[in-house]
């Protein structure tokens, strides 16, 4: 998390960054997180969003092995 916060400090932005979370039940969960800092009122926060994809991975994963064990075969 200190990367994110210095990227923000450095270029104001973040983007598509993956990072992980562990939820209570012990999974984890692959989220890509952007944020822009933004000033409101002299004060400055931090605007961001999280896009679980977490699913995507396991499937791109699924596909990759796929591929290797049919190119084994040929």
């Amino acid at each position: 998390r200190a990367d994110i916060w210095a990227a923000l400090s450095a270029g104001g932005h973040v983007r598509d960054r993956e990072v992980h979370f562990r939820r209570k039940g012990g999974d984890v969960r692959v989220c890509l997180f952007s944020a822009d800092l933004v000033s409101v009122g002299g004060l400055q926060y931090v605007l961001g969003a999280w896009q679980d994809v977490t699913d995507r991975r396991r499937t791109e994963q699924a596909l990759e092995r796929s591929q290797r064990q049919f190119a084994a075969i040929f």
